[in-house]
């Protein structure tokens, strides 16, 4: 559960909230994509409900979260870097796991599914699109 539902919450959270850090949050929320709305619904559940939920599952939703940190730092290392073969290994790396689980219970995307471009094709590599 921390690690499939309480994370990306999580993540949501603090995209947000870094997004609401200047005096720009404003303009941003309407250029905002569909993709972003999308993230941020995911914070539509009562904020009493949602805290409690967090706090009820910490020891795994933290250790989940140290494993987010550090591949966000890894991302960032690769952006500072202009490391454009290390963020095409990174993504391909991703892809290649969600097309694992995909075929747990369903066949891999086609290499034109997976092409579908994107910020949610970026994140989620199509999941959800049938």
């Amino acid at each position: 559960m921390a690690a499939t539902s309480q994370m990306p919450i999580t993540a949501a959270l603090a995209m947000v909230l870094a997004n609401t850090q200047d005096a720009g949050s404003r303009d941003r929320a309407s250029f905002s994509s569909a993709e972003y709305g999308q993230l941020a619904g995911m914070l539509s559940v009562a904020p009493d409900e949602l805290a409690e939920s967090l706090l009820a599952n910490k020891e795994n939703l933290l250790s989940w979260l140290s494993h987010l940190e550090q591949s966000l730092a890894s991302l960032g290392t690769l952006l500072s870097a202009k490391d454009r073969e290390g963020l095409v290994s990174a993504i391909t790396k991703a892809r290649g796991a969600v097309d694992l689980w995909r075929q747990g219970g369903q066949k891999a995307a086609s290499s034109a599914d997976q092409a579908a471009p994107g910020f949610r094709s970026m994140l989620l590599g199509g999941l959800g699109r049938r």
